[in-house]
């Protein structure tokens, strides 16, 4: 029981010993200290949305009575606000409202007064739908549902005006204006909202003006059709790649070519990115560079870094994103506080974390999950120190499956070692173990990772279904235009195309432009080559490139002959050397005496005819 509190003292930020101990704290019932718990996790780490469920429910079952007065309202409604705040969730905010309908269709009149003081209105459901469909409105999918509830409750409240016959013109232009924004907003189910739109024209606009707003939206939709009909083979890329940051980071450089870039929509995609790479410092880090770039409120990209620690607690780059950001916003005094806490709990110590359902993943300082066999690198161990004391220092023989002591030129034991362990729990409890103290000296220990012979990484694009007519320029311009282009070659037979990338984000980039697109008449076929990248391309290129011509002006037995007859030099009999036989013919030097020259002689000879060597 005291372990797991005791861990956490000496690891603030490892996920996994702080769910097992909120878990532990559930099942004995602990109410206080199970608080205590999760708040201290919320302000160090990211709290996923089934973790911030569970909160929310066990907070609304310690309300014996129910939900009824201000405070317990204000209480959950809290942890909604911090729950839709940690990641862009529409399951998340559906929850939220279906919180503020339980309020709004309560009977009991002392919910409703304490509901009104808590939301600022009488009807919390709208409220939070006017929420959600902010925060909802530019993702491509997801959205729809909120924003149909919130059509839907303006609705009724035209409708309920009518009934007591108030003035509902207001509300009419209100859900009017609510309809063209949503039109003018590339979603998937832009057909479904115009037709809508058509019946809540037909039923409040006269006939004479029936024609005139129809034709206006007609064009609104007819520009948003466009841009749907381009978002969604990006859709599907993002699909199938079961959300990677490389279909992300292609559908945002895609859409942000525009002259007008819609910030908002940028901003749902990064977000919807995070969801699935969230332990990305990169993610993160572009991210916030677009917050700072396009926001006009400083306050949002602090935000944002602030949630990028939490996720990327280890990364070095988001908490220097954040005291700077800090300290150009709110001063010295705040980057201070957040400095000071970085390091007095060691967050940048911190290398590993659980995935959201719930299994041990190693993670590196970069965010990448660790490859190499659960394999760490020690380092600043005892010169006494034996395989035999790193396998116990590690766990032991269950935890590691094999040590190597790394040694000097001279062979001695430099203080540092490999060692492979057995299983990802093994590995992060290896890794708990970093700045342990042995024999007045504190160790070093993190992921092992293999050092890249080259720097640079080119990825192949292999394109097929061209004209052989067409020449390598047509799909060169195409590839260009994504960035990171580097060459491009074919195949001896002329029917494939290898377009070499700087990286792998460039290569998806060239395969989706060029995947469909058509040349000539003819539709290309483009994907990642499997391949080695200069592989075939390359060799089927070095084979056809012939060899320069030789340079060299000394000429041999045999010599390739000239394309015309150079003329023939009478060389000049020398006082020393018998030449008279020696003559610049075509196809060489004839030589019929046996004395030889040098090829310095020789090169004199041809650059100077007349002169005595």
């Amino acid at each position: 029981m005291s372990e797991l509190p005791e861990k956490l003292e000496k690891t603030p930020y490892d996920y996994g010993t702080y769910i097992r101990w909120i878990e532990l704290l559930r099942t004995i019932g602990d109410i206080e200290s199970m608080r205590v718990a999760r708040k201290t996790m919320s302000l160090r780490l990211a709290v996923p949305e089934d973790v911030w469920t569970e909160w929310i429910e066990d907070e609304r079952h310690q309300n014996t009575g129910g939900i009824s007065d201000a405070a317990s309202i204000s209480q959950i409604k809290e942890l909604f606000d911090a729950a839709t705040r940690e990641y862009l969730s529409s399951s998340m905010w559906q929850k939220y409202v279906d919180f503020a309908k339980e309020l709004s269709s309560s009977e009991d009149g002392s919910v409703h007064a304490a509901a009104g003081k808590v939301f600022g209105r009488d009807d919390p459901t709208l409220i939070v739908l006017e929420q959600a469909v902010s925060a909802t409105h530019a993702l491509y999918c997801g959205g729809q549902e909120l924003w149909l509830q919130y059509m839907n409750r303006l609705k009724d409240r035209i409708d309920r005006a009518a009934d007591i016959g108030s003035n509902q013109n207001e509300l009419v232009d209100k859900l009017q204006s609510v309809f063209l924004e949503r039109l003018d907003q590339p979603h998937a189910e832009i057909e479904e909202t115009f037709n809508l739109y058509s019946e809540f024209v037909t039923k409040h606009f006269a006939d004479n003006a029936y024609e005139s707003q129809m034709v206006n939206a007609s064009g609104v939709v007819g520009n948003t059709r466009v841009r749907c009909s381009r978002r969604e083979a990006l859709e599907e890329s993002v699909v199938t790649s079961e959300g990677s940051w490389y279909a992300f980071s292609h559908y945002i450089d895609t859409i942000s070519r525009g002259k007008q870039v819609d910030t908002r929509e940028v901003s749902c995609l990064y977000e919807r990115a995070l969801l699935h790479n969230y332990c990305y410092p990169q993610v993160w880090d572009e991210y916030i560079t677009f917050v700072a770039c396009s926001s006009d409120e400083s306050g949002d990209a602090v935000n944002v870094a602030g949630r990028a620690v939490r996720n990327c607690p280890w990364s070095g780059k988001l908490w220097a994103q954040l005291l700077s950001l800090t300290y150009t916003g709110h001063g010295y005094q705040s980057a201070a506080s957040i400095y000071d806490n970085a390091v007095s709990t060691h967050a940048l110590d911190h290398s590993s974390a659980v995935s959201r359902d719930g299994n041990e993943t190693a993670l590196s300082t970069t965010g990448i999950p660790a490859t190499n066999h659960n394999t760490v690198f020690i380092s600043n161990l005892p010169a006494s120190y034996r395989e035999t004391h790193v396998t116990e220092l590690l766990g032991g023989i269950e935890c590691v499956d094999k040590v190597e002591l790394l040694s000097n030129k001279d062979g001695s034991f430099r203080g540092q070692a490999k060692a492979c362990l057995r299983s990802t729990s093994a590995l992060i409890s290896a890794l708990d173990k970093n700045g342990f103290r042995l024999e007045n000296q504190h160790i070093s220990i993190h992921i092992f990772k293999k050092h890249h012979q080259s720097a640079r990484q080119e990825i192949s694009v292999e394109v097929k279904g061209f004209s052989q007519e067409t020449g390598n320029k047509r799909i060169e311009e195409i590839a260009k235009k994504t960035g990171g282009f580097i060459r491009i070659r074919r195949n001896r037979q002329g029917t494939i195309a290898y377009v070499v990338m700087k990286s792998m984000d460039d290569a998806v980039r060239a395969a989706s432009a060029l995947n469909g697109c058509e040349i000539d008449e003819h539709t290309l076929e483009a994907g990642i080559s499997s391949a080695d990248p200069t592989a075939e391309g390359a060799q089927e290129h070095r084979r056809t490139v012939p060899k320069a011509p030789s340079t060299s002006l000394v000429p041999r037995k045999v010599a390739t002959p000239l394309r015309r007859p150079a003329k023939k030099l009478k060389i000049e009999k020398q006082d020393d050397a018998d030449t008279s036989g020696l003559t610049m013919e075509r196809g060489g030097i004839s030589n019929k005496s046996s004395s030889k020259k040098s090829n310095d002689q020789f090169r004199q000879m041809y650059l100077n005819p007349n002169s005595k060597v």
